[in-house]
């Protein structure tokens, strides 16, 4: 069953859900998106894993902050590990990889390996994400439909409109469960947190870890708009260069939540599971709510 905990990060209240049982995976979400976009992987890994979803601040049921910076989501996912109080794995989105990433720099001692599926992870102060036009419609769209309490089905009828790489709208691309959550995920964000990104976070200085912990990172394909580009792969290998990498073609930058593709980026999420966890892991019978 479904277990709800509210993590304490320096006064800010993170919510945390909890499915499954075993060995601890912790899920981070991309930026503007919430737990919710895990539903459907935890289906998947919660009758071998422990699954921990969260929100970081901002995003879905977790306390808005004053500021929005990486190294704050940095220091969610390490509330988050903390709040756990076993090695984890994380397993990290886009926004959510690259709070990861701060975190298995600076050598967490829970923090057991990571999996990060196409997110940003070398970046200069200032610079311009891959996605900085997907955001600035996202900041538009909030502005005017947060001011007006729009419910979420107008939040759905805006994002299936909008366009996906290849010809195809958001729509024809998600999968019907994604594309509402993602849409819900929307409805509560915090809009400076997509400003944070517009902007490049230029407060901050540049980046480029250096994992101290097993890692895989998981490529949408750059020619649909991807965001691991090669030179985002060329700068992480100059500090780790056991680095494992996976290009997943033909899929964008939104990965599991795109229609066809849960299912292979899971199967590689599961074999790298297994293995730093010691080899293939039984599986037992699970009742999940998501209530």
């Amino acid at each position: 069953m479904t277990a709800a905990h509210r993590v304490d990060n320096d006064g800010l209240k993170l919510a945390l859900v909890e499915d499954g049982a075993g060995p601890d995976v912790l899920l981070v979400h991309g930026l503007g998106s919430a737990a919710e976009m895990w539903d459907d992987v935890v289906a998947d890994l919660a009758d071998r894993f422990r699954c921990s979803r969260l929100d970081l601040r901002g995003h879905g049921a977790s306390d808005r902050a004053d500021r929005y910076l990486q190294s704050g989501y940095a220091s969610d996912v390490a509330a988050a590990l903390n709040h756990i109080g076993r090695p984890t794995v994380a397993v990290g989105h886009s926004l959510g990889g690259s709070a990861i990433a701060g975190v298995a720099s600076e050598g967490h001692p829970l923090l057991h390996a990571a999996y990060i599926m196409d997110s940003t992870l070398v970046r200069r102060p200032g610079a311009q994400s891959t996605m900085t036009g997907v955001f600035v419609r996202i900041a538009e769209m909030l502005h005017e439909y947060q001011a007006a309490g729009r419910p979420v089905d107008d939040y759905v009828v805006w994002l299936a409109s909008q366009p996906y790489p290849g010809g195809v709208t958001v729509g024809e691309a998600f999968t019907p469960e994604r594309l509402w959550g993602r849409a819900e995920s929307l409805s509560l964000v915090d809009v400076g947190a997509i400003e944070a990104a517009i902007a490049g976070y230029p407060d901050e200085p540049p980046c480029a870890p250096a994992f101290a912990v097993p890692t895989r990172v998981a490529g949408a394909d750059p020619a649909l708009g991807g965001s691991f580009t090669d030179g985002q792969l060329a700068g992480v290998l100059e500090h780790t260069p056991g680095l494992e990498f996976r290009r997943f073609e033909g899929v964008g930058h939104p990965m599991v939540m795109v229609q066809g593709f849960r299912e292979p980026i899971v199967a590689d999420v599961v074999e790298f599971l297994d293995r730093v966890f010691g080899g293939p892991l039984p599986r037992r019978h699970t009742v999940q709510s998501h209530d």
